[in-house]
């Protein structure tokens, strides 16, 4: 794990508290800036997880999930993790719909993007309508940007190369047939803002 990743992590285990009764993380501004880069490579240090294992279980708790990602979408669960583990935004949500909206929405230092970068998110709607509606929805991080149509992410929930799911790298088109919405994280300025917490990945 690279260090500065592992110091984030430290930092925000430190300023994150959480309120029982009203479900809402407060985040304070973390010490260390996390960059699109520690994303990046958080989320490589995550390819080969196992869906089931301890450690792809253990993703969930971002969202407040406490149990086998065998039982639920877990992609944007998965995004969640990554964001509170670098503290690239203090936004968390369970559903890929929400992602999409607080993207559309402006809000979390998220945005809509056409010229994705590294480290920023992808979510596909695979009938390809462009609804983003559940269950055909999916979301992932950006590990290199489209070139002809082609990029490649890592994704958790979809399926490993030796079969079975967990977390993988992917190539992906935006000329598959499947719509794509890129998001970027403006890093860091979504961190110190409180966020509602959804758990539930149908919403």
């Amino acid at each position: 794990m690279p260090r500065s990743t592992m110091m984030s992590r430290l930092l925000l285990a430190a300023a994150l508290t959480l309120s029982s009764s009203s479900g809402v993380v407060a985040a304070a501004t973390p010490a260390y800036a996390a960059t699109a880069s520690d994303v990046v490579a958080t989320a490589k240090h995550e390819v080969g997880t196992r869906e089931g294992s301890a450690r792809a279980d253990s993703y969930g708790a971002a969202v407040n999930m406490h149990e086998s990602t065998q039982n639920y979408a877990w992609c944007a669960a998965f995004v969640s993790w990554l964001m509170d583990s670098t503290g690239a935004t203090g936004y968390r949500s369970a559903s890929v719909g929400d992602w999409v909206a607080m993207a559309k929405a402006g809000d979390y230092g998220l945005s809509v993007t056409d010229t994705p970068h590294p480290g920023d998110l992808v979510a596909f709607d695979w009938d390809g309508n462009g609804d983003f509606a559940y269950p055909n929805r999916h979301i992932g991080v950006v590990k290199s940007v489209p070139k002809n149509g082609s990029f490649t992410t890592i994704e958790g929930n979809t399926e490993l190369p030796s079969g079975g799911d967990g977390v993988a790298k992917r190539a992906r088109s935006t000329d598959d047939g499947y719509s794509t919405l890129f998001i970027r994280i403006d890093v860091g300025s979504g961190a110190a803002r409180p966020t509602v917490v959804n758990s539930d990945p149908t919403r």
